[in-house]
């Protein structure tokens, strides 16, 4: 899985990835909408805003997925 600087691409909009928040030094679940990150807090699921994010990976569906591709 490849990791994708935000400053050189972002995902789709609403689209759910993988984000490194770098403010909180963590890994979540989020997407970009409206040009702004959120991430889901758990365990409801809901929606946080967030502005410390540096990177992001898409969600890897886990049939399809082969290490020997990373």
């Amino acid at each position: 899985m490849a990791w994708v600087k935000t400053s050189v691409m972002l995902p789709a909009e609403n689209e759910q990835v993988l984000v490194h928040d770098d403010r909180e030094n963590r890994i979540a679940l989020g997407r970009l909408v409206g040009g702004r990150w959120y991430v889901e807090d758990a365990p409801e699921g809901r929606l946080r805003e967030v502005a410390g994010v540096t990177h992001w990976a898409p969600v890897l569906d886990s049939e399809a997925y082969d290490p020997g591709d990373d």
